[in-house]
């Protein structure tokens, strides 16, 4: 097997990662496989650029272990990190024997025979301490204390003039300890790092003259089962193999979870409490509640258990970047801008976090992990003519009357075709430019790589497709990223419709450079076996009857030109698409197995059937060639199974209140029940969940925007039928409410962005994200208007450029859109530091508008990154009061709720930049390094809600992002 590490090369701008953690890692790995997985996380977080590993430590006697060490660190490309073992003789910690060990080192290429031939583990400590900087190294110990005594106990030699004490003094940051489960034990039978070498445990804790972090967590965060994945010739994967053997694929991750912890202390996994760990003489302990160490007791949010176990899988699975045996080293480049709109960061309306690098991984290079999503296109022109002013809204009947849900007459409900909701946007209709323009940003940010065009009913919409076509080619010329398209048909006369969009578009080559290719040809979503009968015939365009009888016509016996109507797909469709039957997730659909089967994508599940619902996630994913292909993601099911937003497998669909939307509900990952339920995507959640558990190469979302809502009268002349478990008067079938409808682009009011937020979290979940840009050196800046200086900063966070288009379009029943607010398209900001300013840039596609222009080129700070404080986490505001020489910085009073005048700071701008200087101090930055968010608008409409920065003006980054600016000093 031959993996492919594909590398985006970063045209347009220099982006330095952060510093390096550097870490000495000091194991046993004998009695357990995790320490391998957390030595493979190591390699893989230094892979990335997070750390630099200077020493593999073992503390076991046992005498295949350092070889072992040797294996792992060989097949990740760094066969020379220093490797020690222990020489004391405190006690025998290699009795306990070793089920991976010995075949290790006889299986793998190893200078080292066993524990004899490494080095004296306190003499290798030595040697890297006194190499390195001081208060530089972290130390992480996932075994026995042996060699911490040791190495405290040491007095100076040739190395160094230095005690050991004085060493760790000096050189050491702090120590993460993995020694037992915390906080107290007091049975001496318990199996841990401390008991083996209890005296040693105890002498290493008490003289230890800095900071520990004890974590003891992983019982109940089970990994490993990835690795299966991986190449044969992975030393980890038969590590675990030989430990677990063919009962089990995981293994509790307490090694892991100390790896991660050393490396990113900072990520949002972790909570922790400080005191003082006394450990006795037999090698129990308790936790005190003291001041008088520097002890801290590290443990994890349970609410992201899941996240954790992803992150750990992930990394323990990195293929390795340095060479080894199979690897190959390859550069991809993008042939757009990039705006890494992955290293973006905020959270939603409910406080959910977008994930960044540390929580999800870097990106993915495990094969393709592509998005699609299902965008509809039949809200016509011709909806203007609908009945003005426009009221067809069914979530607006029902909160004024919540009694039309009993409407027999049809007199308060009297419509057939309605809105669930009212999109961000207003009722658009489909060829509005505006809207595709927002709606192909916003979905190339979110990462989702295709669009997916419905034509699931028969029905073509050239009108609008062809305005899509149009707003792709103009924002691909402007050096955007724009998703690709495809195609999905199912309905009436299918062979035909196929048949026709091929000869009108892709047999003359339109719009290539958007077809979506799915193995190796462009994908078309269909129907494998079309559905026959007296009213569908699939009309054959090129039937020709003096084919059948004239020898001399030259089509004479093709049946493509003999056959008057369509029986099968023509082979030419055949050869030229990658064909994927697609239709809903039933178990069986005409008496055949449906579900996860060959070559049978899903658009949703029928979690209604308990044949379904007991499914696995792996038995749900398509399948093709055996292996899984496809997930469908979806926020809700048809309204008319009562499958809505806050379904789970466990508890089904809450109770409904007199505006059929559910009651207070429990929301699993805050583990309490919530008020306006419909808000938090739990129904989507749980599938995203499930498909990021397979993780197939293509996860399919439905929808974007649907958002219609047919209202029908039960079938053969009846008066009532069942609809969301009562006897209704009428029913919808795919959309109804905010609870039961399936759109993920955001709409005005109600839960506004969330499900868009939401998608954009797991999107980075499913493919991983990159490093945001840090700073590591001192700029000389000058604010004078000249902006030469700026040319040797590098680090660039970009916008969207041409995303100021204006709107003039109509919408449905005589409503007419106008959006001029559109003025200063910024595309590019920089941020530069010396030891008392912090200095912006920004610069727009077009020569700056005046400074006197309402709501004029804003610069938003969040300093302390915390969107609980502040006008919605921005602390400071800068340049809503501005003149030629100097602007004005507002702070944010928490209290008042309003904008104060703080301070006057140096500002210049000509043509297309602006330069503006900020104290450190002002922004309560730290001295050394520190991190802060910011985010540029110009004209907003109002400055109310954060929704504003989504719908008006224009923002950098887009919508309700931030971006990141970490200064850390090498």
């Amino acid at each position: 097997m031959k993996w492919i590490v594909i590398i985006p090369l970063m045209l347009f701008s220099t982006i330095s990662l952060s510093a390096q953690t550097k870490i000495i890692f000091d194991m046993d790995i004998d009695t357990d496989c995790d320490d391998a997985g957390a030595l493979a996380i190591l390699h893989a977080l230094a892979d990335n650029g997070e750390v630099e590993i200077l020493g593999t430590i073992v503390s076991t006697h046992y005498p295949y272990s350092a070889p072992c060490v040797e294996a792992i660190n060989r097949y990740y490309g760094r066969p020379n990190i220093p490797i020690g073992a222990p020489k004391s003789n405190w006690t025998d910690t290699g009795s306990r024997g070793s089920k991976y060990a010995k075949n290790i080192a006889g299986e793998f290429k190893t200078t080292l025979k066993s524990n004899d031939d490494a080095p004296d583990a306190v003499k290798v400590y030595r040697q890297i301490l006194a190499a390195q900087k001081t208060n530089s190294v972290v130390i992480l110990s996932v075994g026995y204390l042996t060699n911490i005594r040791d190495l405290l106990e040491s007095g100076p030699d040739e190395i160094s003039p230095l005690s050991g004490v004085e060493l760790v003094r000096q050189k050491v940051k702090f120590w993460v300890c993995n020694g037992a489960e915390y906080p107290n034990n007091y049975n001496t039978g318990a199996w841990g790092n401390f008991t083996p070498d209890p005296t040693s445990a105890a002498i290493a804790v008490r003289d230890w003259p800095g900071t520990i972090w004890f974590c003891g967590e992983g019982r109940k965060v089970f990994t490993g089962s990835l690795l299966h994945e991986t190449p044969t010739n992975n030393p980890v994967r038969r590590i675990y193999d030989l430990y677990l053997g063919s009962t089990k694929n995981t293994r509790p991750s307490w090694d892991p979870i100390s790896t991660l912890f050393a490396v990113r202390s900072n990520a949002v996994f972790w909570t922790s409490r400080s005191g003082d760990y006394h450990i006795f003489d037999n090698g129990t302990f308790e936790w005190r509640n003291s001041t008088n160490k520097n002890h801290h007791i590290v443990e994890y949010d349970t609410r992201l258990k899941n996240q954790l176990c992803r992150t750990l899988d992930r990394l323990m699975t990195q293929p390795p970047c340095l060479k080894s045996e199979g690897i190959e080293k390859i550069s991809a480049a993008p042939n757009y801008r990039d705006i890494f709109p992955d290293t973006w960061v905020g959270d939603d309306a409910l406080g959910r976090v977008v994930p960044d690098w540390q929580m999800v991984g870097l990106p993915k290079t495990n094969g393709r992990h592509d998005v699609g999503i299902f965008y509809v296109t039949w809200h016509k022109d011709k909806a203007y003519d609908i009945e003005a002013p426009y009221s067809y809204d069914v979530s607006k009947f029902l909160h004024k009357n919540p009694n039309v849900r009993f409407d027999k007459t049809g007199e308060l409900f009297p419509f057939k075709t309605y809105h669930w909701g009212e999109p961000e946007l207003g009722y658009f209709l489909s060829r509005d430019k505006f809207v595709i323009w927002r709606d192909l940003s916003m979905l190339a940010d979110a990462g989702v790589d295709v669009i997916i065009l419905d034509v699931t009913n028969g029905n073509t919409y050239w009108d609008a497709w062809n305005a899509i076509f149009e707003v792709m080619d103009e924002m691909d010329k402007l050096g955007n990223k724009v998703p690709k398209f495809c195609f999905w048909t199912f309905n009436k006369d299918v062979i035909t419709v196929v048949q026709g969009i091929y000869e009108k578009l892709y047999k003359q080559g339109k719009h290539k450079k958007f077809w979506y290719y799915w193995d190796g040809k462009p994908l078309m979503l269909y129907r494998s076996k079309p559905f026959f009968d007296t009213k569908i015939k699939n009309k054959n365009p090129h039937y020709d009857p003096k084919a059948k009888t004239d020898k001399s016509n030259p089509h004479y016996g093709n049946p493509d030109y003999t056959q008057e109507y369509y029986t099968d797909y023509p082979q030419e469709i055949k050869n030229f698409f990658t064909l994927r039957n697609m239709w809903w997730g039933y178990y069986e659909w005409y008496n055949q197995r449906m579900i996860g089967t060959e070559d049978n994508w899903s658009f949703g599940y029928d979690m209604t059937n308990p044949k379904v619902s007991e499914m696995s996630p792996i038995e749900m994913v398509s399948k093709h060639n055996g292996k899984p292909e496809e997930a469908a993601v979806t926020p809700a099911q048809h309204a008319t199974t009562k499958v809505g937003k806050c379904w789970t497998r466990e508890n089904g669909e809450p109770e409904l209140n007199q505006y059929d939307l559910p009651v207070k509900t429990y929301v699993p990952w805050l583990g309490k029940k919530v008020e306006h339920p419909e808000a938090y995507g739990i129904y989507y959640q749980q599938r995203w969940d499930e498909a990021l558990q397979v993780e197939p190469p293509f996860i399919y979302l439905n929808d974007w925007n649907e958002w219609i809502a047919g209202k029908y009268r039960p079938a053969n002349g009846g008066k009532t039928t069942k609809f969301l478990g009562r006897k209704s008067p009428y029913f919808f079938v795919d959309q109804y409410n905010e609870e039961f409808n399936r759109c993920i682009q955001p709409m005005k009011g109600g839960y506004t962005d969330n499900y868009y937020m939401q998608t954009v979290e797991n999107i980075r979940k499913y493919k991983g994200v990159r490093k945001f840009p840090v700073i590591n050196k001192f700029s000389k800046i000058k604010i004078d208007g000249d902006f030469k200086d700026w040319d040797n900063v590098k680090t660039e966070y970009r916008d969207t450029i041409g995303d100021t288009v204006h709107r003039d379009y109509n919408g449905y029943g005589g409503l007419h859109y106008t959006d001029k607010s559109g003025r200063n398209d910024i595309i590019t900001c920089k941020v530069a530091v010396n030891a008392t300013n912090v200095y912006f840039l920004v610069e727009t596609h077009e020569n700056l508008t005046p400074s006197t222009d309402k709501n004029w080129m804003l610069l938003l700070i969040d300093s302390d990154k915390n969107s609980k404080t502040g006008w919605h986490g921005y602390n400071y505001r800068v340049n809503h009061e501005t003149g030629k020489r100097f602007t004005i910085i507002e702070r944010y009073n928490q209290k008042s709720k309003k904008w104060w005048k703080y301070l006057k700071v140096p500002c210049r701008y000509s043509g297309n930049k602006l330069e503006l200087s900020i104290p450190r101090s002002k922004l309560r930055l730290a001295k050394d390094n520190f991190t802060f968010d910011f985010h540029w608008a110009d004209n907003p409409e109002n400055l109310t809600n954060i929704i504003d920065f989504c719908t008006t003006g224009d923002n950098a980054p887009n919508r309700r992002f931030n971006y990141r600016c970490s200064f850390h000093e090498k």
